[in-house]
């Protein structure tokens, strides 16, 4: 919708799966993220209206046992390899253009694809700007199979080649999970200092089940988790010529996380070194 006029505002777009790159697209259930990037349009740089959109919900996800590639009551479900909603469209905010997607299959152009990225993406995306530019540099976005990503953006870079990269950052639940860990809701994101003055991102994601909330699967024994992340490459000011063997924060499971149950005894957890981070 457009705005400038409040009491007339106009319909600009709106987009569904028939539409060319769409085809990832689910229930879309997040606010989409306002934001500006700057980009290369001929031999000149401007700084561009986007909004970024969550691929949304499956409704496979309603039965609380749900897996990719399982059998289960529902046999529309069955066997599934991807989830709808498993992608991240970045828009034109003028006529809904795809100037940049991403997901876990082939879908068109200025598109990537992350082999990794199976699951829904119900929750909205995190955008942050690191130069105080006005316009992002990154985003954040986690799914509904226990996974949460980092996109490093190009600044200045043409359709194409506007994603720089796209990493995973936690990978909470292993391939043989039982229960997957679900995030539904986007990742805080907040910035310290360590004891060493290492700038680094703290990167906070909580799972559970808004689908089935009453669901008994979770229990004492095997409880969903509030899950911090030490993010150690966002703040490098060299990150965007890192090659992906040199990042830290990347693809970190439950072993490598610090547990901080809520009933602590008097014994202090070591969180100081540079990799650490937690869940309780």
């Amino acid at each position: 919708m457009d705005l400038t006029t409040k009491d007339k505002p106009t319909f600009l777009f709106s987009k569904n799966t028939t539409d060319a790159g769409f085809s990832r697209l689910g229930q879309v259930w997040s606010e989409p993220t306002v934001a500006k990037i700057r980009m290369k349009k001929g031999t000149k740089y401007e700084s561009k209206d986007v909004i970024i959109v969550a691929g949304g919900y499956d409704t496979c996800y309603e039965n609380p046992s749900f897996k990719l590639q399982t059998s289960g009551d529902n046999t529309s479900c069955d066997k599934k390899t991807q989830a709808e909603g498993n992608a991240v469209y970045i828009l034109d905010a003028s006529d809904g253009s795809i100037i940049s997607s991403i997901s876990g299959s082939d879908s068109g152009t200025n598109h990537t694809k992350v082999t990794s990225m199976n699951h829904s993406v119900v929750g909205g995306i995190t955008a942050l700007d690191r130069d105080d530019d006005g316009n992002i540099d990154h985003l954040y976005y986690a799914d509904l199979g226990g996974s949460v990503y980092r996109v490093d953006l190009n600044a200045g870079a043409a359709n194409a080649n506007l994603v720089k990269r796209v990493v995973r950052v936690l990978k909470a639940s292993s391939d043989d999970q039982t229960v997957p860990y679900r995030f539904y809701e986007r990742p805080i994101v907040s910035f310290y200092t360590s004891p060493y003055q290492e700038i680094f991102a703290s990167v906070t994601v909580a799972s559970g089940d808004r689908s089935t909330p009453l669901s008994m699967l979770r229990d004492t024994d095997n409880p969903n988790y509030l899950f911090n992340l030490f993010d150690y490459d966002i703040a490098q000011s060299s990150i965007f010529s890192y090659t992906n063997d040199k990042l830290i924060s990347k693809d970190k499971t439950v072993n490598d996380l610090v547990s901080l149950p809520f009933k602590q005894n008097n014994t202090l957890k070591n969180l100081t070194n540079r990799k650490a981070s937690y869940r309780r």
